[in-house]
């Protein structure tokens, strides 16, 4: 008789890269790359789950991509919603 296989999730989270700090004036923010495709993960419409603390007003949250652009070779991302740099440092 087989053994029964484990239930697989519907997906598989992949820690992509970390949200460093904000980047000028127009919410976007630097990203630390921990992929080596990031012209296959960092697609507009692409939607990314934050792990954040509890105590944090994005825990649960996720933020959907609308851009990323490089500057003097450092990822920048926009997101939808995050419109100025307030928002983006908070």
């Amino acid at each position: 008789m087989a053994e029964p296989k484990a239930p697989q999730p519907d997906h598989t989270q992949l820690r992509v890269g970390r949200l460093t700090k904000a980047h000028g004036l127009k919410g976007a923010i630097k990203i630390e790359l921990y992929t080596d495709a990031p012209e296959r993960r960092f697609v507009p419409g692409a939607v990314f789950s934050l792990q954040v603390p509890t105590t944090s007003p994005w825990h649960g949250k996720t933020i959907e991509l609308l851009e990323l652009k490089w500057y003097n070779s450092h990822p920048v991302a926009f997101f939808k919603d995050i419109t100025d740099r307030t928002q983006a440092e908070s």
